[in-house]
């Protein structure tokens, strides 16, 4: 008895589960890890059955959005430094690094228990993301040899240490233009 190959989700049920990370994302960001599943489902556009065939428990669904937005994270390197200057690249990358970190504060608690569990590997993606523009900065001499990406990663990491109250937007993109600036190389 031969077993037959996995058969690939139908373009509809793609379709859906791409609504439902859209409306999660924007609904976590918004209310946190324990908004209502059932206004994901109203804003994507589905029954909450069919949130519930493609995300069983609300931490399959926080999952997904978070490995999802990682995932975006790491290919916009590729686009930005396709169409961009290194330095450009690393400016528009480090402004996505910090609405992705904006978005993700929220889910804190609900994200270190996922990766407790060896689901997602978030250090992986981003270090690899931050390598490629760390060495195409260096090749164009825009970037100071001995910054590594590790180094970034956790510069980058006080961003979730920032209060989140009315100062928060503010003081994130001063954190962020002050890493970047460490990082470039004095003309």
């Amino acid at each position: 008895m031969s077993s037959a190959p996995p058969r690939k989700a139908r373009s509809d049920a793609q379709a859906n589960r791409q609504k439902i990370l859209q409306a999660a994302h924007f609904q976590f960001a918004q209310d946190g890890p324990d908004a209502s599943l059932n206004e994901v489902a109203r804003r994507a556009g589905v029954g909450v059955a069919t949130l519930y065939r493609h995300f069983p428990a609300r931490d399959d669904l926080v999952a997904a959005v978070y490995a999802n937005e990682l995932d975006e994270l790491g290919t916009a390197v590729d686009e930005y430094l396709a169409t961009m200057t290194p330095d450009e690249a690393l400016t528009a990358w480090g402004q996505r690094f910090l609405e992705y970190a904006t978005t993700k504060r929220g889910l804190g608690e609900a994200l270190h228990a996922i990766r407790a569990r060896g689901e997602l590997q978030p250090k992986t993606v981003l270090t690899q993301s931050m390598d490629k523009l760390l060495e195409a900065g260096r090749a164009a001499g825009s970037i100071k040899v001995d910054d590594t990406s590790e180094d970034l990663l956790f510069a980058f990491a006080g961003l979730w240490t920032l209060p989140h109250d009315e100062r928060f937007a503010g003081r994130a993109q001063r954190l962020l233009d002050l890493v970047l600036a460490g990082l470039r190389r004095a003309a």
